[in-house]
């Protein structure tokens, strides 16, 4: 099993709410607030004392396992929240760290890691040069703050192209930006492990979020 002990929180219905850490997923369980998916089998094995195991085994309230004078808190890898929490639809936010992690946090010109630091969001036309495209009829969309128009690059790169377009500056862009879904960018970066724990509710293919 990953060290990656994420855990995947379900509204009632098993839409996606979160990704959470171990730590409060247990909370929520013990809590009452959570419980396992229907059918799902898959957890994580949580070290807790012998004394506890034994007297969760014996009330029968949540599930444990004892191996080897050992106690094992059996953590689902993914949890139903025990309330249905109504959560409004909100598309998918055009900002520096939904950009990077669309664009793998990479430049989308030099091909150079990017951190929250390093990183910046380039506009591919220019924001200044927009309303003149788009009166030309050259972009489409109402704003430069587009999804189709906003590329993670670094510092110098978005220094060097300045207010010029990466054909006028010189400069390749190495991919197509695009609107990702909300799944897409849910997902994004988790390990093949988790993906396969997960896959019931992901709407994407791995080979996807890996592009």
């Amino acid at each position: 099993m990953s060290n990656d002990r994420r855990v995947l929180v379900l509204n009632k219905g098993e839409s996606v709410i979160n990704i959470t850490d171990w730590q409060n997923a247990v909370n929520l369980i013990v809590k009452g607030n959570a419980i396992a998916p229907y059918g799902y089998d898959h957890h994580y094995k949580i070290s807790i004392s012998l004394t506890s195991a034994e007297k969760m085994q014996k009330e029968g309230t949540f599930a444990v396992e004892i191996v080897d004078d050992k106690g094992y808190f059996l953590l689902p890898t993914a949890i139903v929240i025990q309330e249905y929490a109504k959560i409004p639809y909100k598309s998918v936010a055009v900002n520096k760290r939904n950009v990077l992690k669309r664009d793998k946090n990479l430049c989308a010109y030099c091909g150079k890691h990017l951190s929250d630091t390093t990183g910046s969001v380039d506009h591919v036309v220019p924001r200044a040069r927009w309303y003149d495209f788009k009166h030309r009829g050259l972009v489409k969309g109402q704003h430069p703050n587009n999804w189709r128009n906003v590329v993670a690059s670094c510092k110098p790169c978005n220094c060097a192209k300045d207010n010029r377009t990466p054909e006028e500056a010189g400069m390749i862009l190495n991919f197509q930006p695009f609107v990702p879904s909300r799944d897409f960018l849910f997902f994004r970066g988790i390990n093949s492990q988790l993906f396969e724990l997960w896959d019931r509710w992901i709407n994407v293919s791995m080979e996807t979020l890996s592009v």
